[in-house]
């Protein structure tokens, strides 16, 4: 009876092997959507400074629709639309694209107007955040964080423009070292196989004990 309640002391090596190997894949992916979020906010940051600088422009000079702002935002998001795996783009009141595309890797690009969540987010918020899911039929799907804002801040001007940027996980360009995972991937697999000799050193104590009789014999 003893050695057959040991027996099931070689399954607790695998359930630990499981469980480390299920939270470090976790973990991965936490500190891969923190990078993202890190990223996001800094494409963020690059729109609200190009923006509120255009946004200064017209409160000193006065000069919105004599001023053509929409070629220096469009050179602005043209700018920003070249930078790796990065989507930007302005558009018109009606969301007609006024800016040059970079050419995508992808037969298929990325078009926030296709997804109608963003279309109304748009017609009904002055700025904000939403994720889609882009799933190109020659890539991986992933998820796009969009952020969006409309310029100039004043709604009663007219023929005002929207910027628009986003990215997913491929953006973030900062991975972790290999020797990180497969240093983690090795320390898994060792414990595991030592655990498991353990297990049998055990089970093994365990036969002797029980063939004695539960009697201590040294000789």
């Amino acid at each position: 009876m003893f050695n057959s309640k040991l027996k099931y002391l070689f399954l607790l090596p695998i359930v630990l092997m499981i469980a480390f190997s299920t939270f470090f894949h976790i973990l991965m992916d936490e500190i891969g959507n923190a990078l993202l979020h890190e990223k996001m906010i800094e494409k963020r940051l690059n729109i609200d400074l190009i923006d509120s600088q255009i946004d200064k422009f017209i409160e000193v000079d006065d000069d919105w629709e004599t001023y053509d702002y929409a070629s220096i935002l469009a050179y602005d998001m043209q700018t920003l639309d070249k930078l790796p795996l990065t989507f930007a783009a302005l558009y018109d009141g009606d969301l007609n694209n006024i800016s040059v595309r970079a050419p995508s890797y992808e037969s298929t690009p990325f078009d926030p107007l296709v997804y109608k969540e963003f279309v109304q987010a748009v017609h009904e918020n002055e700025r904000g955040d939403l994720t889609v899911l882009f799933a190109p039929p020659d890539s991986e799907a992933r998820d796009m964080l969009i952020y969006f804002r409309w310029v100039p801040s004043d709604v009663n001007l007219n023929n005002r423009l929207l910027t628009v940027v986003a990215i997913s996980r491929y953006t973030v360009d900062t991975p972790l070292s290999g020797w990180i995972i497969y240093g983690t991937a090795t320390l898994i697999i060792v414990t595991t196989l030592l655990n498991l000799v353990l297990v049998a050193l055990l089970c093994n104590l365990g036969n002797v004990y029980s063939k004695r009789k539960g009697k201590v014999k040294w000789r």
